[in-house]
This record gives C-alpha cells, sequence and structure tokens, in this order.
C-alpha cells in the first residue's frame, strides 16, 4: 500500500520564440519538476530510468536548486 502523497509534475519547455526558460541550461530542450513530498531515492532512479527509454530522449539530468541562477522563471 502507497501512503498518501501530494505531488505535483511541472513539465517546462526551455526554449520560445528563441528566448530560453534558463539561459544556462540552453542544452536542455525540457525540464521536468517534481514538487511536494520528498520522493525516495529508488523511485527517482526508476523514473530517471524509465525517462532514458522513451525515443528520441538524449539526456537525462537531476538538477538540484544550486545549479539554477534563474530560478525567478520557474515561478507561476
Amino acid at each position: 500500500m502507497i501512503p498518501s502523497i501530494s505531488l505535483a509534475h511541472y513539465l517546462y519547455n526551455n526554449q520560445y520564440d528563441g528566448e530560453y526558460l534558463l539561459p544556462e541550461f540552453k542544452h536542455l530542450d525540457f525540464l521536468w519538476l517534481i514538487k511536494g513530498d520528498p520522493v525516495p531515492a529508488e523511485d527517482l532512479k526508476m523514473l530517471v530510468q524509465s525517462i532514458r527509454t522513451i525515443p528520441g530522449v538524449q539526456l537525462v539530468n537531476e538538477m538540484t536548486n544550486e545549479k539554477i541562477k534563474h530560478k525567478q522563471h520557474l515561478i507561476f
């Protein structure tokens, strides 16, 4: 049984009309934010592995808050 959790998933497109949402990550097309309750490391690892199997996906990378310079762009 899985305990009740509160998670929200946000998928951002990093480029719009030639401008980047996060200019420091121009090489990334999409950003996926998981917000809410902590995700167990094993569950996150399985999610990353699943995304890597999608045709056309070339890179899956976990980013920490410290690596993101333009956090204000992710607020909606």
